[in-house]
């Protein structure tokens, strides 16, 4: 069940009825009607994971109890038992991701030898939501070993940690010390709080739908055949490419942030007008800011030290785990090296960063160049190395008199309404809220009426989320 399905627009109506009309305030029931909820959402895809999710919930719950029950002095326990909680959930993630992999490169390196050994693929499905949901029980495991979170001890709060249904597909990756304190406060439900959900919602949607969508089907044109276009079409292809994934992830991010203030929870932003920022530094911390805070938090630190070179080794690392993160396979890992490189480049200095004249003003320019050094090598993450090449070999010929591709008028509008909109407040958290908030009713209602007919008359059938894949 996603959010831009006619499924999930039964299914919310009924669960945000039965949270504060049956719940009533009661926050152990409120709790649990969203904990069925969540179980019975991820269930629609395909109910045999939900055992999955509850492993990965009771896992963490029991061993995060025993964790904190245990005396600072008990350091060799305490890692035993953090490391069973690290070996399994990492060993789940392996499993469903990466078993495959592993299997077909084993066959293919026998193959280079002469032996054939058959194919031996399981078509394992990859869990939907698994790599956000591994991370966050990971991550309280950890901050009970590091003594910066107490012990859950209510299981039916910590499966909604885990189970959160508007964020277990695709994040934000919340942290136990900001979600679950939530849970034991009683909640009301606030007029302004719920209409900025519906906002968030509203604004998520049109991303997805009316930008990413669209911008994904005039991409997949010019992948078919990049050799058929002329250069200036293929020059500003990996720009709508990245416009796409933005408008796609962050969309979802927005509808997720939306849903949990319907129900009176707040999840954390993830997205910070990425393409506004100064430089590919500032880039970073504006862009799924929740798994590279993840990483950096958690991974980062087992490269102890701060010289220049240990920064510099664990930017490399955190950037390496991200492509491998996205998938096993050799584009992701190198999109992911190649950007982290970028990024020490400007943290050195070595790159001249940009410095306009009001530090909290966006600068247009350098904006724009940083979106071009991220689209570019953002071109890893989309294609394959075959692709990849194909694609600059086909830029190479494009001076000849091709075909000029362009999105429709219709498209063009939308996309500097976005832009627009976000340079606004490029440094706010969800600059659509920002703006909207500040005009008189009439506008504001005219705005969402406008946007109503627009996602009528042409949404059309919209895609999977792209990074419910991951």
């Amino acid at each position: 069940m996603l959010f831009n399905s006619i499924e999930f627009f039964i299914f919310l109506p009924i669960v945000f009825l039965l949270y504060w009309v049956v719940g009533n305030g009661k926050l152990n029931r409120q709790n649990w009607i969203l904990v069925i909820s969540s179980y019975f959402f991820y269930a629609w895809w395909d109910w045999r994971f939900i055992f999955l999710v509850f492993f990965s919930s009771a896992l963490d719950f029991f061993i995060g109890k025993k964790l904190f029950s245990l005396d600072t002095a008990e350091t060799k326990l305490k890692k035993l038992y953090l490391s069973i909680s690290i070996i399994c959930n990492l060993g789940l993630l392996g499993f469903f991701k990466y078993f495959e992999f592993f299997v077909d490169s084993f066959i293919e390196s026998f193959e280079f030898f002469g032996e054939e050994l058959g194919q031996a693929s399981l078509n394992i499905i990859l869990p939907v939501g698994i790599s956000f949901y591994t991370f966050q029980t990971m991550s309280y495991s950890i901050d009970i070993y590091r003594g910066k979170q107490k012990a859950e001890t209510n299981f039916g709060n910590f499966l909604l940690y885990v189970s959160f249904f508007p964020q277990l597909l695709a994040g934000p990756i919340e942290r136990s010390g900001d979600f679950l304190p939530q849970l034991i406060s009683k909640r009301k439900f606030e007029y302004t709080q719920g209409v900025d959900g519906m906002r968030l919602i509203l604004w998520g949607l049109l991303k997805k739908v009316l930008i990413a969508d669209k911008l994904y089907i005039f991409c997949q044109v010019i992948e078919a055949n990049f050799e058929s276009f002329h250069l200036f079409t293929l020059f500003v292809y990996p720009f709508f490419i990245a416009i796409a994934v933005y408008c796609d992830f962050s969309g979802y991010s927005d509808m997720a942030v939306g849903i949990g203030r319907l129900f009176g929870l707040r999840l954390r932003n993830n997205f910070l007008s990425p393409f506004f920022h100064r430089n590919i530094q500032s880039f970073w911390k504006g862009w799924h800011i929740t798994l590279y805070t993840w990483f950096f938090d958690y991974v980062g630190p087992l490269i102890k030290g701060f010289s220049q070179q240990k920064l510099a080794l664990r930017v490399v690392l955190v950037f390496f785990l991200s492509g491998l993160w996205h998938g096993p396979k050799l584009h992701y890992l190198l999109w992911g090296l190649i950007n982290g490189f970028i990024l020490i480049l400007f943290i050195f200095g070595w790159v001249k960063r940009a410095k306009p004249q009001h530090r909290n003003e966006p600068h247009i320019l350098y904006g724009i160049l940083t979106l071009g050094i991220f689209a570019y090598v953002g071109l890893l993450y989309r294609l394959d190395l075959t692709d990849f090449c194909n694609f600059f070999e086909a830029m190479l010929e494009g001076f000849n008199s091709k075909e000029v591709f362009f999105p429709s008028l219709n498209l063009f509008i939308l996309l500097v309404g976005l832009y627009l909109i976000e340079l606004t407040n490029p440094k706010k958290e969800y600059p659509f809220l920002h703006l909207i908030e500040a005009q008189p009713l009439v506008i504001r209602w005219s705005t969402y009426l406008l946007c109503g007919l627009l996602l009528l008359i042409y949404g059309g059938s919209s895609t999977v989320f792209e990074y419910t894949n991951f």
